[in-house]
């Protein structure tokens, strides 16, 4: 009797651990547990929660035990409040200046690049190739001016962009 209890339980051991993976795990953890209690029943020569063995187990109404995962909380600090900024480069060509700026202030709209244009007409009187685009969310501009009006050029942005920290003071490239 002994060896076929020993081979039964390499059987039983052996069904039991074979199970297919599925996509609901919590149904296989409940298979095994059942498996278990079955294995130890044949075992034990006990009935399993008082069914005979011959009678399917009704694995449908078996809830398993899940214990919540306790998350670390974690407390970001707020991201410091930057005062707007300018990065402003002058490279001199024979009769023109050409500029790049970008002002570190969220990029509005085309309106709001229009009346920076007619800002800087107004106090130059001279300016072309003429591009304001959003880069990175912030305004990038970029546009020529006729020789002599770099004072001019950093009043139009000041007037239009009061709140940029420093100013524009727009040096020139070497």
């Amino acid at each position: 009797m002994l060896p076929l209890s020993i081979i039964l339980g390499i059987i039983l051991a052996t069904h039991i651990t074979a199970y297919p993976i599925f996509d609901d795990h919590s149904s296989l953890a409940q298979d095994k547990a059942l498996d278990w209690a079955i294995a130890a029943e044949v075992f034990n020569g006990d009935q399993y929660e008082g069914q005979p063995r011959d009678q399917p187990q009704d694995r449908s109404t078996v809830q398993p035990i899940v214990q919540p995962r306790q998350q670390p909380s974690i407390q970001l600090a707020p991201f410091p409040e930057v005062p707007p900024t300018q990065s402003c480069h002058i490279k001199e060509n024979w009769l023109w200046n050409s500029y790049t700026v970008l002002i570190r202030i969220a990029y509005r709209n085309a309106a709001d690049c229009d009346a920076t244009y007619h800002a800087l007409e107004s106090w130059t009187t001279s300016v072309t190739d003429w591009k304001c685009i959003n880069k990175d969310g912030f305004i990038q501009l970029t546009f020529n001016v006729a020789l002599f009006h770099d004072s001019d050029v950093d009043s139009a942005l000041n007037s239009r962009y009061p709140t940029v920290a420093g100013g524009f003071n727009c040096p020139r490239d070497e």
